[in-house]
């Protein structure tokens, strides 16, 4: 056999190894795939696990690793890790410096031990004999990489094995997509339903504020009306004899309030007489006087008579300054006065002396 025919079977043979490794990795890339499919993994640390022992054990690398920028951008995470005892020397300042110039090549490569001697001393005891990466990239920026070394029959990475790291990476960065995009529509619901029960809550509060509300309205309304019962109240002195003391300021509500009351009361018992005392009444002017004037008018028209009783030395002085007009309207001094007026008047239409009015 010539040199040339020996040549060519060997690279028959080469090829025929590269196609298999090829063949091989298709199929795998495809059992990964399926397997993040079934799995719904959506924790970084769990898809990083999964794909690191997945991807070592078909590479028969002794030693795997995947690794993610941190947070703050200036490092990098473990989040998964096989046959390293030391994690933190993959984390290092130092390490860290050789993971960016990695990840900045943007392709799968080897980087041999004498390299890595090189820019980064640390790691020559993890990696003796060098490593094989690759970045992972998440919308054309990578986020990580993904380490192999020490392959179990002490051969190098082919290149079909960098083409399958390669493969394997796209992989890995659409199950980490779909896991960020899982944790932001996670966080959204989370967020909304928190919303939706601080309203519930806003909405609970303010429902209990509008009944406490509406309970102090009712017991103010209670307490208004307790309070006018009292600020005007109706006496029954004697038979057909009903006495109104009013006592404070008389505006134009309260006048109307008395009115009411008034004119219930003699509506209601059918009585004769009405004694309006204003001995509690400081203060007389002209609006007052008209007030009480319509008061008793209005008594007159059910059928009663009225008595004013009680006017002060210095209510009368007012009256007479502003001209008020009371002689159609009997006065006397006291509401005793008042009842015994009353009761002569009674006695005087029981014997017939006066005539009904």
């Amino acid at each position: 056999m010539t040199t040339d025919t020996q040549q060519l079977q060997t690279e028959l043979g080469d090829l025929k190894t590269r196609l298999k490794r090829q063949g091989e990795s298709l199929e795998f890339l495809q059992i990964i795939s399926k397997t993040f499919v079934s799995l719904s993994l959506n924790d970084k640390a769990a898809i990083c696990d999964t794909f690191n022992s997945m991807v070592s054990s078909f590479m028969d690398a002794r030693k795997s690793a995947t690794l993610l920028i941190s947070a703050d951008g200036d490092g990098y995470d473990v989040v998964s890790r096989q046959g390293v005892s030391d994690p933190e020397k993959l984390s290092g300042s130092e390490a860290s410096e050789l993971w960016r110039w990695v990840i900045s090549e943007r392709i799968a490569r080897f980087v041999d031990g004498e390299d890595m001697g090189r820019r980064c001393p640390s790691l020559t005891e993890v990696f003796p004999a060098g490593f094989a990466c690759v970045p992972i990239d998440i919308r054309e920026q990578p986020v990580g990489l993904i380490v192999l070394a020490d392959k179990v029959n002490g051969t190098e990475f082919s290149g079909e094995e960098l083409e399958f790291m390669s493969a394997a990476a796209g992989i890995v960065a659409v199950t980490l997509t779909n896991a960020e995009s899982h944790a932001t529509q996670e966080s959204l619901i989370r967020s909304v339903e928190q919303q939706a029960k601080e309203a519930q809550r806003v909405a609970a509060e303010r429902e209990q504020a509008l009944e406490e509300l509406d309970q102090k309205l009712e017991i103010i309304e209670r307490q208004r009306f307790a309070i006018q019962e009292l600020s005007t109240p109706v006496l029954q002195l004697w038979d057909n004899v009903l006495a109104l003391p009013v006592i404070g300021v008389v505006d134009t509500r309260r006048s109307a309030e008395i009115m009411e009351r008034l004119l219930a009361e003699i509506t209601e018992k059918q009585v004769r007489f009405v004694i309006l005392d204003i001995t509690g009444v400081e203060v007389v002017d002209t609006r007052t006087a008209d007030h009480f004037i319509k008061v008793i008018k209005a008594a007159e028209l059910l059928g009663s008579t009225c008595i004013l009783t009680g006017i002060r030395p210095a209510v009368a002085q007012t009256l007479i300054e502003i001209g008020v007009d009371l002689s159609s309207i009997s006065t006397l001094r006291n509401m005793q006065e008042g009842l015994k007026e009353c009761l002569r008047r009674m006695r005087d239409l029981k014997s017939g002396d006066v005539e009904e009015i």
